[in-house]
């Protein structure tokens, strides 16, 4: 039978829980109008930065020439040029001359959406009814990958009811988009291999790009995409030739982007790497699991190329007081990733108090998932050449959060693949009284684990090992003399 359809004997079953998605997403985008949450913000966030990226795309400006002073700022915290002529003028003027930080897809899906309607409203209804589409590929994928029917469908349920994966929608932020784009990628890998072939390679190359034009994080996926192909059955030549065509489309899907990038004389991935070596010593975020601001002078050189991989992460270990703080910090960062914080009870500076009834009438949030998941962790690692699409999703995602924020929105492209582990540990429990048992205490140890009260709990003060080296004031007055050193001094 297709995996793309439900067994009949779980059709009803199927449409039930796409139904109840289906008006809880109703539900929570008539909320979310009525209650119109800010899509601006007067400092520069990133619910900002698209609208104004998507602006400067309807004034012409195709190729959004972002200007390293610019993404700098906006990574320090500084960039409220960016309302000014000036900072309109210099993103203007850098034309093609220097690569493209940030991604160019979603501030075009925002221009998009601003062109045809002079609003965001749709947009944000767009991707609130898009997380029923994931909810509907985390079921395909986990068909794909060989589970049977009911895990598939229990996989589904837990992404059609999740609260957060519906709250984030709600917001012109990429996590919706890049959540659907990277689910794409592990289902046509999973499809490569499951029956490797000519058109899964062509199509792996296509997610792939797709998913590089709106988010960076290309990098961290080679290496398992790279391993997947060593493994997967057949000769050494048919494995040359599926990965010329994966590179082939990939590089069809991405050409302007990477002819910008080589243009400027950089790598065809800059934005995947410049993004992530600067995250990597950008410790500071809104959640205290991040401290540690770079000198500016990293930011400058590594967005202009001037500065190596080794010598940032370098750089982002330096900027510790000892190696073993560095360790730490990374350590707290992967136990926030499974902590259960939620939307509403997040320190997150994109809740702003409108609060939606809707999501609390559904209980399947993070703090049931996570738990689940980990008990369907020794399941998975079982059936690693199984499930390998589920542990690149997974370890991808992971892995750019230790890279960068461990926010809930960074974490959400990790939750299909959190569901489908989740589906597979309840079904593990299945069989008799005794693992029933044992798995419910151990699912309750780990439900507490999780909780935000054991991350509260853990968290240390602001000691020697967790500090902010380099201020804000420190940061904005290096900027401010890197504009008055400028050429044309137009924000000097």
């Amino acid at each position: 039978m297709s995996p793309w359809r439900p067994p009949p004997a779980l059709r009803r079953a199927f449409w039930v829980v796409l139904a109840l998605g289906f008006v809880l997403r109703v539900v929570f985008a008539c909320e979310l109008v009525s209650k119109g949450a800010g899509l601006e913000f007067a400092k520069p966030l990133d619910m900002w930065l698209y609208p104004a990226k998507a602006r400067l795309i309807l004034d012409g400006d195709y190729a959004i020439a972002t200007a390293p002073e610019l993404f700098a700022g906006t990574t320090t915290g500084v960039a409220g040029f960016m309302n000014t002529p000036e900072g309109r003028a210099r993103f203007h003027r850098d034309g093609g001359e220097r690569p493209l930080v940030d991604a160019p897809g979603y501030p075009y899906l925002v221009a998009a959406s601003l062109g045809l309607t002079g609003s965001l409203t749709p947009l944000r209804v767009l991707q609130v009814f898009v997380t029923l589409l994931i909810a509907y590929l985390t079921f395909v994928l986990a068909r794909v990958a060989g589970l049977e029917g009911r895990v598939a469908l229990l996989a589904m349920t837990f992404v059609a009811l999740h609260p957060t994966t519906v709250f984030y929608a709600g917001y012109v932020l990429k996590p919706t988009v890049i959540t659907l784009e990277l689910l794409a990628v592990c289902l046509a890998f999973a499809s490569y291999l499951r029956r490797p072939g000519s058109w899964p390679a062509v199509a792996l190359g296509a997610a792939l790009g797709a998913l590089h034009l709106t988010k960076g994080i290309v990098p961290l996926a080679l290496p398992f995409l790279g391993l997947g192909l060593v493994f997967t059955p057949g000769t050494w030549g048919a494995k040359a030739k599926h990965a010329g065509l994966f590179l082939a489309s990939f590089l069809l899907v991405t050409s302007p982007l990477v002819v910008r990038s080589l243009t400027c004389g950089t790598s065809p991935l800059h934005n995947g790497q410049s993004f992530y070596l600067l995250a990597v010593c950008n410790y500071i975020g809104a959640d205290g699991l991040h401290l540690v601001q770079p000198p500016v002078t990293y930011v400058m050189d590594l967005i202009e190329g001037k500065e190596s991989a080794l010598g940032v992460l370098g750089a982002a270990v330096d900027t510790h007081p000892s190696f073993g703080g560095f360790l730490w910090l990374l350590a707290r960062k992967l136990q926030g990733f499974f902590n259960g914080y939620e939307a509403w009870n997040n320190l997150n500076v994109y809740v702003d108090g409108r609060m939606y009834s809707s999501l609390r009438s559904f209980p399947l949030a993070s703090w049931i998932l996570i738990p689940c998941a980990l008990l369907g962790v020794p399941a998975g690692l079982r059936r690693w050449r199984q499930l390998g699409a589920v542990w690149t999703g997974l370890g991808v995602v992971l892995a750019s959060c230790l890279a960068s924020f461990v926010f809930a929105r960074y974490r959400l492209p990790a939750v299909p693949y959190l569901a489908i582990l989740a589906a597979l540990g309840i079904a593990q429990l299945r069989g008799s009284r005794a693992r029933l048992v044992y798995g419910g205490l151990t699912f309750g140890l780990l439900a507490f684990v999780c909780s935000p009260f054991v991350l509260e709990l853990t968290r240390t003060g602001r000691g020697p090992e967790i500090r902010t080296r380099y201020s804000e004031h420190e940061v904005a007055r290096a900027l401010a003399e890197r504009y008055a050193a400028s050429p044309n001094r137009e924000l000097a």
